[in-house]
């Protein structure tokens, strides 16, 4: 159930009209205050790549990072990147599972609508044992959602 609620929570975050509309040339510091709060999440707009707990072990990924949400009271970082192509995100998933990550569940489907003819949406779920990750990439944007494994 768990991992369900993770691959909705990355599809949603991906869908999210926000979570593409980063800050460009902003940069992560110790001043930088969040964007937005609330309820223990805080959005972050910065160019940087979050290092923490739930990011612990994941590779970084190719793309802008546009977008983080960190909530720690829930136990999740959520990452928006953008301007990620499929053979980049296929390779970054290729890297994922290298380093240590399996595949738990995963699904991919081909979009029609809004986005370019022939594009397909996928969402998987990884988990190296003490960090799982959703993983959604659809278009030019990809969407994380990493929180620690039950122990």
């Amino acid at each position: 159930m768990r991992y369900r609620f993770l691959a909705l929570a990355a599809a949603l975050l991906l869908l999210c009209p926000s979570c593409g509309a980063g800050t460009a040339g902003s940069e992560q510091t110790e001043s930088a205050g969040p964007v937005q709060t609330g309820i223990g999440a805080n959005w972050v707009s910065t160019d940087e790549w979050p290092v923490n707990a739930y990011t612990a072990g994941v590779p970084v990924p190719p793309g802008e990072v546009r977008q983080v949400l960190l909530d720690e009271a829930n136990g999740f970082c959520a990452v928006s990147l953008g301007d990620v192509s499929r053979e980049e995100a296929d390779a970054w998933r290729e890297e994922l599972a290298s380093s240590g990550f399996r595949l738990l569940a995963g699904v991919e489907k081909d979009v029609k609508g809004t986005v370019p003819s022939g594009a397909a949406a996928i969402g998987e779920v990884y988990t190296d044992g003490s960090v799982s990750c959703s993983v959604s990439h659809s278009a030019d944007l990809l969407a994380l959602y990493c929180s620690l494994a039950e122990s």
